[in-house]
């Protein structure tokens, strides 16, 4: 399978295209359309999904460590066994998305919309952060981790 590390693609027209099990390290997907795209096991180490619509996709099993999704609409995304470790989620709307076994150590959740997200076992939840005065919206009945966020320190 062909890599696509590295690869531009702001802005565009993605959806429903299968990227499942393929390489997008670094991969520049802000603002794109990614609506129902499969994207199953795919490599996206540090890529920049700022903005982008991924609702309906499916990221299970994805590689998302230090992938920024700041703003992006993951409405109805499966990341079910996903590793979100030190993503950008701040300001997402991740409604009703599949988090079951989904990693979120050192997760900036910052005013992120988890409204209906089922996170049963979700891993290190514990180590998930946000700004002290901006949490995010929890899943009803879901009791929330207490906050990883460290104090900027002056000087």
């Amino acid at each position: 399978m062909a890599k696509l590390d590295g690869i531009g693609m702001p802005g565009e027209d993605l959806s429903h295209l299968s990227f499942g099990g393929r390489s997008l390290i670094g991969a520049n997907l802000a603002e794109a359309d990614l609506t129902g795209a499969d994207l199953l096991n795919a490599n996206l180490t540090g890529a920049v999904l700022f903005g982008a619509d991924l609702s309906g996709a499916n990221l299970g099993q994805a590689d998302l460590t230090g992938a920024d999704l700041g703003w992006a609409n993951l409405t109805g995304t499966n990341l079910s066994e996903a590793n979100l470790t030190g993503a950008k989620l701040d300001r997402s709307n991740l409604t009703d998305a599949d988090m079951v076994d989904a990693n979120l150590t050192d997760a900036n959740l910052t005013l992120t919309d988890l409204t209906g997200t089922v996170l049963i076992t979700a891993d290190h939840m514990s180590e998930a952060k946000w700004e002290p005065t901006l949490p995010p919206t929890w899943p009803e009945y879901f009791e929330p981790p207490e906050n990883a966020w460290a104090p900027q320190k002056d000087g």
